[in-house]
């Protein structure tokens, strides 16, 4: 329909109003959205017999285009191509052609609404080492690409095509046939801007829509995760192939597990006893092979005595055939006295291992075969060491129990009577280091007296008090008793005191306990939490590996808050770029590199052909500006 049809039939429409009454009822069926076809209609009931309907476009028709009559002209159709009011008239004429009655219809469409979805075809999973289960996570990982989905609401019934952008610290990967779906990375943690535009097949542009897509994880803690899963993994197959009795793939499975997540105390704990169980397997297969050598050469009471201790070492079926055969082999006339022997032989074996209780079991059916006034010594030996040891056992238990409670003289007292019972070289080195701890905490304790007593003279009771407290827990002393009493009567300190352990006072077990929970907090992503507690265990006992470790996470800290700032910095210049201030966003861009090194806002900037450095000004009337230009 032209242009200048439809301003005459306009025209027409006005000079004829008084002659009409009630015009047609306009009929919109849909809600009209930009870029997709529109259709509006009249109740055909209403047109005079022998007339016609006719319509015309009052204002707007700059703004629709594909304008068509259907229905022999009953149903007007076109396509907005933008948002802007189009007010639509439809007259009836009678047979004459007299305007008999018209109406107009004001119609606004509305862009589509694009809603744009974040898809992960793989959940991230966390790998808690505390509960042996994986820990679902809604993060997103950097530098791993990220599935987005776009769609139009409501549905677009043509064929039409998206175009998608984001800012400068994301990079879009892939964006197959310009659809609704991309892939985009990041290489460090924060928020990423996405933007889009869908437009219909004729290029009008149906609607936009944005979102921030936040990037949550380094990638390097989630293949940490995936190292102690893996590790806790290798772990469970090596002990499954244990109990199956592959001894050897065993170990070195689990020799891996060990290497994978070195501070994972149940796989450090389980493959100490694995490998100790290990050393005896070998050890009970040397003795088979030597008991083996000793029967080839017709020694057959040395091969007996040989195959029952290898039986000691590592029970074995195989092994109890042989030792019957041999059995059967020795001379009748000395079973008796051979059972003895063995008896013998197997008490001392479990003698060796220092399993007495077993021990002094076959020492007495030895006895009960052949007397002999030197194992009836040993067995008297044994039982006196079972007292020491059963003493030696319960000091050792007190003495842990009053070191829990801080009693660590007390604590000291019971292990020393335990070793007197029963020497043991660990439980020597454990007093030791509880005597250098008190010298230490005594030595703190003067040094937090002093400090209180300065504080005190200087009129700052609260902070005295407080200093006095700290002492009093650290050390004993009546002065400090007396007093913290004395200032308590007129003034209050209820601030958190310091432990021994925040002045670098403790034990080795105190350290690992530290280091555990430390452990567990990184595993949370609390990293400085964590930083604080490895550097206590630190102080308290030095190691290169765990110095080596916390300045790589205190470096990672830094990084992380770099980033962090740099990342606010890039928002804001997307912000100012977006607003068309290009100068503030490329100073804000050059702060936020200041910060943080970002090779994507790197490459944005050159792209645009904005410098990584400022311009620099130039002086007024070319007058110097160094130290000489200076008046």
């Amino acid at each position: 329909m032209r242009k200048g049809f439809i301003l005459a039939l306009i025209l027409s429409l006005i000079l004829n109003f008084a002659a009409y009454a009630a015009g047609p009822n306009i009929i919109q069926t849909s809600e009209p959205h930009v870029g997709e076809e529109f259709t509006l209609s009249v109740d055909p009931s209403g047109i005079p017999n022998g007339g016609e309907l006719e319509w015309g476009f009052v204002s707007g028709s700059e703004n629709v285009n594909s304008m068509r009559l259907r229905s022999g002209g009953r149903q007007l159709v076109f396509t907005p191509i933008n948002s802007k009011p189009v007010e639509i008239t439809a007259a009836f004429r009678d047979a004459k052609g007299n305007l008999t009655g018209s109406s107009n219809i004001v119609i606004n469409a509305k862009e589509f609404n694009i809603e744009i979805s974040i898809i992960n075809d793989e959940p991230v999973t966390l790998w808690d080492s505390a509960e042996r289960s994986e820990v679902e996570s809604n993060a997103l990982l950097t530098q791993r690409p990220i599935k987005l989905q776009a769609k139009l609401n409501p549905e677009f019934k043509g064929e039409h095509s998206f175009k998608w952008a984001c800012d400068a610290a994301a990079v879009i990967t892939a964006n197959p046939d310009n659809s609704g779906e991309i892939f985009i990375t990041r290489s460090q943690i924060g928020d990423s801007e996405v933007y889009i535009n869908a437009f219909n097949a004729a290029g009008v542009k149906l609607g936009s829509g944005e979102k921030v897509v936040s990037i949550t994880l380094p990638l390097a803690v989630y293949e940490e995760s995936e190292r102690r899963k893996q590790a806790w993994t290798d772990w469970q197959s090596a002990q499954a192939l244990w109990n199956e009795g592959s001894y050897s793939e065993a170990v070195e499975l689990g020799k891996k597990a060990l290497a994978n997540a070195p501070r994972d105390p149940d796989i450090e704990t389980g493959f100490k006893a694995m490998a100790a169980n290990y050393s005896r397997y070998t050890r009970g297969i040397e003795l088979r092979a030597r008991a083996k050598e000793q029967q080839n050469n017709s020694q057959f009471v040395e091969a007996l005595q040989s195959m029952r201790l290898a039986q000691v070492i590592w029970p074995q079926d195989e092994n109890l055939s042989d030792i019957s055969e041999l059995e059967q082999i020795v001379d009748e006339i000395r079973i008796k006295l051979q059972s003895a022997q063995w008896l013998r032989d197997t008490a001392s074996a479990y003698d060796k291992e220092g399993l007495f209780e077993e021990a002094l079991e076959y020492y007495s059916k030895s006895l009960e075969i052949v007397s002999s006034d030197a194992v009836e010594n040993r067995v008297a030996k044994i039982k006196e060491r079972l007292i020491k040891i059963a003493d030696a056992d319960r000091y050792a238990s007190e003495g842990s129990a009053l070191e829990r409670d801080g009693k660590l003289q007390e604590a000291i007292n019971n292990y020393t009577a335990s070793i007197v019972s029963n020497p043991d070289n660990a439980l020597k080195q454990h007093i030791e280091e509880l005597q250098k701890v008190m010298t230490k905490r005594e030595r703190q304790a003067q040094v937090l007296y002093k400090e209180a007593a300065d504080l005190q003279r200087k009129g700052n009771a609260a902070d005295a008090l407080l200093r006095y407290k700290e002492s009093q827990a650290i050390w004993e002393m009546p002065e400090v008793a007396r007093r913290i009493r004395d200032l308590e009567r007129n003034v209050k300190n209820d601030k958190p005191l310091r432990s021994p352990e925040d002045f670098g006072i403790g034990t080795g077990a105190d350290a690992a306990r530290m280091i555990k929970d430390a452990d567990a907090l990184y595993l949370q992503r609390q990293d400085e939490k964590a930083a604080a507690l490895y550097r206590k265990a630190l102080a308290i006992a030095p190691s290169d590996d765990l110095r080596n470790w916390i300045t790589q996470l205190e470096t990672n800290i830094r990084e992380r808050r770099a980033a962090q700032a740099a990342n606010a910095q890039i928002k804001a210049a997307n912000a100012l770029f977006k607003a068309g201030k290009i100068n503030e966003a490329a100073a804000k861009y050059r702060d936020a590199l200041a910060v943080h090194g970002n090779p994507e806002v790197e490459a944005f900037l050159k792209a645009k052909g904005i410098s990584l450095t400022p311009e620099p000004v130039q002086p007024a009337n070319n007058q110097p500006q160094g130290r000489q230009g200076k008046r």
